[in-house]
């Protein structure tokens, strides 16, 4: 039977200047919010005087950490539950809305301030005092490693924040030192940052029924609406999420992250409609990160070319808060098989805490990162081969009998 073609529904209404963006929302009176930000990577947060920028033109409130603690709402955070090859389960770590005590990267939110212009809550927020004192800090994977590195987390030694492994890492590792051929190569992949087109903005507001609706940039509304309800005590039916266009995510906006759930309070608690849109400045400061990450990779052959084992390990940087959203790279880990036929393979990963923003998924969550691992890997073996004259490396790759799905076990949604 034939198929009728259906044509793109939306490209219309984007190229006539139609789109529906967060400053293309009205919000009537809506208060503006602008975040104080720690401008150093780690430390304690000694004191906040606001009492100066409470008394500037306009302000409608300056909300810090204790009023959260005083309103009894709860960090938000997606859920992390890993089992390690130990068996030690590894879970989230928790991560205040406002700073409460403790500085773990530069632009952690400290305060919100509320004015009736941006301009105003901008005057405002440079009138807070500040007090932190400075503590050491790592920000490499290195430095974070290292014995004796400062800790991020007191209750994560050694700033190790999960591990996870699928497949015989010995067995792997004694087929390799018994191969004819050896190679192995240590693949590290920078921190990128995603910088999308528009960046992250939210609209809160109460609205009928005593319910509160928040409209933001956002890829998944579906699941901030139950985050923002376990956090702020709320019935899921009382909250209202919504997302218009949204101006470039690939991944970076599908969590549940800290300005738009303070947004969402701060309107709560004023009973007004409150508004944020982050400056790019900002967004290099809050939006969480991808990759940073390092692939220590080995394989070995036998003396006609032919993969005999191979092994990966993924060392992550998860930034200052560990979550199923650094992690998520292991569930494209499996990529590793690549189109080869090899008949024993192993991975695992280790994620670390850092003082710099966290990692979270973006464009591929895992699978160039994997790609990378094993093409950069049998490329280094191809050169040492002909080099030693003991390869043609004019053979085709063997066929592929092996399904990365063998590798990796389904996860299920990583959100639930």
């Amino acid at each position: 039977m034939a198929q009728t073609r259906r044509g793109r529904i939306e490209d219309q209404r984007f190229l006539t200047g139609k789109g529906q963006y967060g400053d293309d929302t009205l919000a009537g009176d809506a208060l503006y919010a602008v975040f104080l930000r720690a401008d150093v990577a780690a430390g304690r947060l000694v004191s906040l005087g606001v009492e100066d920028a409470c008394a500037m033109p306009g302000v409608a409130a300056v909300l810090t950490g204790a009023d959260l603690a005083a309103d009894g709402v709860g960090p938000v955070q997606v859920p992390m539950k890993l089992t390690g090859p130990d068996g030690r389960v590894w879970t989230a770590t928790p991560r205040p809305l406002l700073v409460d005590e403790t500085v773990r990267h530069v632009g952690e939110p400290l305060a919100i301030v509320l004015a009736e212009t941006r301009a105003q809550a901008m005057d405002a927020a440079e009138m807070v005092e500040v007090e932190i004192e400075d503590t050491p800090a790592v920000a490499s994977l290195d430095e974070a490693q290292a014995e004796d590195a400062p800790l991020v987390d007191p209750d994560m030694p050694g700033n190790l924040c999960f591990q996870w492994a699928r497949g015989d890492w010995e067995a792997a590792g004694a087929a390799i030192a018994g191969a004819h051929h050896r190679v192995r190569l240590v693949t590290p992949i920078t921190r990128v940052a995603a910088a999308p087109m528009e960046p992250r903005n939210a609209i809160a507001r109460p609205i009928e029924d005593g319910r509160m609706e928040i409209l933001c940039s956002h890829q998944n509304p579906v699941a901030l609406r139950p985050a923002l309800a376990e956090a702020m005590g709320m019935a899921p039916e009382a909250i209202r999420c919504r997302a218009g266009d949204v101006g470039g995510a690939f991944g970076m906006k599908s969590g549940p992250l800290r300005e738009e759930c303070v947004v969402f309070w701060a309107a709560r608690r004023l009973g007004r409609a409150v508004r944020w849109t982050a400056t790019r400045v900002e967004a290099f400061l809050s939006d969480e990160s991808a990759r940073d990450m390092c692939f220590t990779s080995e394989l070995g052959m036998d003396a006609e070319g032919n993969f005999i084992a191979m092994r990966f390990l993924m060392d992550v940087n998860a930034g200052a808060y560990a979550s199923m959203r650094s992690a998520i790279p292991m569930a494209n880990l499996g990529g590793v098989a690549g189109v080869y036929r090899t008949p024993l393979i192993a991975g695992r990963m280790d994620g670390y805490l850092s003082h710099t923003v966290p990692t979270a998924p973006y464009r591929g969550a895992g699978r160039p990162e994997a790609t990378l691992a094993v093409e950069a890997l049998i490329e280094a073996e191809l050169v040492i081969a002909r080099d030693a004259g003991c390869l043609d490396v004019q053979s085709p790759p063997h066929p592929c009998d092996w399904s990365p799905l063998d590798f990796v076990e389904a996860l299920g949604d990583p959100y639930e």
